[in-house]
């Protein structure tokens, strides 16, 4: 199949959307967030390396951490029950400035991407 788009363009396209994105792979392993990320959320990478990472930073609070985790893992379950490779929840996420927003988690999974 001819490549519609090379891999520069492809980050730099992401860098255009409005919405913050994280790609990871399969192991949740984060390979790149784009701009709006870093502007309205302000992890880099190297905070937020993987899932466990992501759910320790943006929810320090243990008790809703524990609580988010378990809704997450119930939805994922709930999505590939149903055939779906397509989940998402609302939920309250600490920035890297210590604000509070909430946010409209979606992962998609497009092979071993998420």
């Amino acid at each position: 199949m001819l490549e519609l788009i090379n891999t520069g363009e492809f980050y730099e396209t992401l860098d255009l959307i409005t919405t913050p994105i994280i790609l990871a792979n399969n192991e949740t392993v984060c390979q790149y967030v784009n701009k709006a990320f870093l502007s309205q959320i302000g992890y880099p990478i190297e905070d937020i390396l993987d899932q466990d990472t992501w759910f320790n930073k943006v929810h320090p609070d243990e008790n809703y951490r524990r609580e988010v985790k378990g809704n997450w893992q119930k939805r994922i379950e709930a999505a590939k029950n149903i055939g779906e490779t397509h989940a998402h929840m609302v939920t309250k996420v600490c920035c890297a400035d210590g604000s509070y927003k909430w946010f409209d988690i979606n992962e998609s999974i497009f092979g071993n991407n998420k």
